[in-house]
């Protein structure tokens, strides 16, 4: 199987192929939230709760090998936070009338444009498609927890009936550093126990061994602390939680993840119970 996405994600990541994971257990447990504007684009309201741009409307054509949709100008769009897991012979599909959402108000390194996707038809949104059936993964970058509760739902589900790129994809253990390092530049979730969480001023370290020239890592800025313990999410406390995570793998003496979104750690010991 080819897991590998385009790693250009909202955030400018690298190439991708896929591993790991969410929020809290909470994001599971979080209902879409009705309303009309739900029931029309069938997207949390979180996620145009603070929308200023309006929807626009675009004939374009997508996703393609990258996940990218073009209209016939040559213009790029990208839905926010997915990443494709096989980007093997995946010709794009014909164009279609789409309304898009710009969330960016600019366009990134690869002059994309993005937002949110949705049919023009009946309103569906499109990275739920994509991501329920096994396309694409979920890399949180520019949305909100609540917006990303049905996305990581649905890749949940995706992934335990093995559908699409998950159809002969194991997820790592944190304790097979080796495994790990052969997905170096691939999108990827990584499970295992915290051993420790340490701290220099710029960075705190989840620790999953300890042989740190060797083991798995995780990495998060110091000054997201305050933002992830806003989510739900107190670093601090993850020594000796069983996680979830992923993320872009890099390489820096041994296999390391970047977290940059409280989103991209999940709790697998709810309740504080360890397993």
């Amino acid at each position: 199987m080819n897991m590998h996405g385009s790693g250009r994600d909202a955030a400018g990541s690298a190439t991708a192929a896929p591993t790991v994971p969410c929020l809290a257990a909470v994001l599971f447990l979080l209902a879409v939230p009705a309303g009309a504007e739900v029931a029309e684009t069938s997207l949390p309201a979180a996620c145009t709760a603070n929308r200023v741009a309006p929807f626009e409307d675009r004939r374009l054509a997508g996703p393609d090998m990258r996940g990218d949709f073009t209209d016939a100008q040559g213009h790029l769009f990208a839905q926010a936070d997915l990443v494709p897991l096989d980007t093997t012979a995946q010709p794009a599909m014909p164009a279609r009338d789409l309304r898009f959402h710009d969330i960016a108000g600019r366009p990134d390194r690869w002059n994309r444009r993005t937002g949110l996707l949705l049919d023009a038809g009946d309103g569906s949104w499109l990275a739920l498609d994509e991501v329920a059936s096994g396309r694409a993964g979920v890399l949180p970058a520019r949305l909100s927890p609540a917006c990303l509760a049905p996305l990581l739902a649905a890749e949940e589900t995706a992934r335990r009936a093995g559908r699409g790129a998950w159809a002969d994809h194991r997820v790592p253990k944190a304790s097979e550093p080796d495994t790990i390092t052969r997905l170096t530049g691939r999108f990827s979730l990584v499970e295992g126990r915290v051993l420790g969480v340490g701290e220099t001023r710029s960075t705190l370290y989840l620790n999953f061994g300890y042989r740190w020239r060797d083991d798995f890592t995780v990495t998060i800025s110091a000054s997201s602390r305050e933002e992830f313990a806003a989510a739900g999410l107190d670093v601090a406390a993850l020594e000796g939680a069983a996680i979830r995570v992923r993320g872009i793998v890099q390489t820096r003496d041994g296999p390391l993840i970047k977290v940059s979104h409280p989103a991209q750690i999940e709790r697998l010991d709810k309740d504080g119970m360890r397993r």
